[in-house]
């Protein structure tokens, strides 16, 4: 497996997990992946003009019971901070993407300045930070009602007080405990 490229990776892992449309905005950091994809009938691999229509037809793929992945450069993901906050978020809708950083590999504090720069641009209160994107997900599973195990092993908890915080919040997922 180590000698395996990481876009063939990549591919491999969306295939495994069904994400079978890939709408991208070119980038040639994405280009082996992007090639890898377009050369394999189970994707259905294409290039949009904009990261926001990607967003939308990822969206709207998500809907009909298809899953979608968007692939970009930091640069365009910027420019989705209201397109994430109007669409993605209140509607519940999973937004997987794959961004690189400016036509070069991707480093965690470009990652961080990233988020930054999208909580700034939804006009966010606080400062954000990638870490929260790990909590917004544990929050977000418990409200699901997954269990506390499950959450604690999908998170990497060692301990299982740092997974109970994530369901002492989620009082609705109680709420029809005894009717089932």
């Amino acid at each position: 497996m180590a000698d395996r490229a990481w876009y063939e990776i990549v591919r491999d892992v969306l295939k495994q997990h069904n994400v079978s449309l890939v709408p991208y905005v070119p980038d040639n950091v994405l280009r082996p992946l992007i090639d890898l994809l377009h050369e394999d009938p189970f994707f259905t691999a294409f290039s949009v003009a904009r990261e926001e229509e990607g967003l939308g037809i990822a969206a709207g793929a998500w809907m009909a019971g298809t899953r979608a992945i968007l692939l970009m450069q930091t640069s365009g993901f910027a420019t989705l901070a209201n397109q994430l906050a109007s669409l993605s978020v209140p509607f519940q809708i999973p937004t997987m993407m794959i961004v690189s950083e400016r036509g070069t590999p991707f480093a965690t504090a470009g990652f961080a300045r990233m988020v930054q720069r999208a909580g700034k641009e939804a006009k966010l209160a606080i400062k954000l930070h990638p870490h929260m994107l790990r909590h917004a997900c544990g929050y977000a599973l418990a409200n699901k009602g997954h269990d506390t195990r499950s959450l604690q092993a999908y998170l990497g908890h060692k301990n299982i007080q740092h997974t109970v915080r994530y369901t002492e919040l989620a009082p609705t997922r109680f709420r029809d405990f005894w009717r089932k």
